[in-house]
């Protein structure tokens, strides 16, 4: 099959349309292919009366993306949330869970597995001591600091 066209987008998700909203005004002759539904994995659901949200859900207020909803004729609709009390779900494999805002959160969730909660504290104390005592502390060093040195 031959397709008259001067750009082909392949990817219908935010990323292929904003291409395909960039490249509008240029003349080309644009084509885009998607095979699943147009905004990828952006969707909304509704199942039993509840609405979800699927995809990212965060804008970043920077001038382009300001931009590009404003070009789209989209500025009336954008909806802050609610900042308190705000929380953030996500979905799964144990069902819908907080996504963690405290450390404490963050070691108890069952969002992170114990060997990625252990690199992380193990990151976490390198870059303290890194910072704290210079690029490669001796054991003494640690000891001084934390310890204290006796005359």
């Amino acid at each position: 099959m031959k397709i008259d066209t001067d750009v082909l987008i392949i990817g219908g998700g935010i990323t292929g349309l904003t291409v395909a909203h960039a490249l509008r005004a240029s003349g080309l002759k644009i084509t885009l292919v998607e095979p699943g539904g147009i905004g990828g994995v952006i969707r909304t659901e509704v199942t039993d009366g509840y609405v979800r949200e699927c995809g990212p859900n965060v804008l970043v207020n920077k001038p382009d993306i300001v931009g590009l909803i404003a070009d789209l004729g989209l500025s009336e609709k954008v909806r802050y949330p609610v900042i308190f009390p705000y929380r953030q779900l996500v979905w799964h494999e144990k069902g819908i869970l907080p996504i963690p805002k405290t450390p404490f959160a963050f070691l108890s969730s069952p969002l992170v597995s114990l060997l990625d909660k252990l690199r992380f504290v193990s990151a976490l104390f390198r870059r303290c001591f890194i910072e704290a005592l210079g690029v490669n502390p001796s054991v003494q060093d640690l000891a001084c600091r934390y310890l204290g040195s006796s005359g």
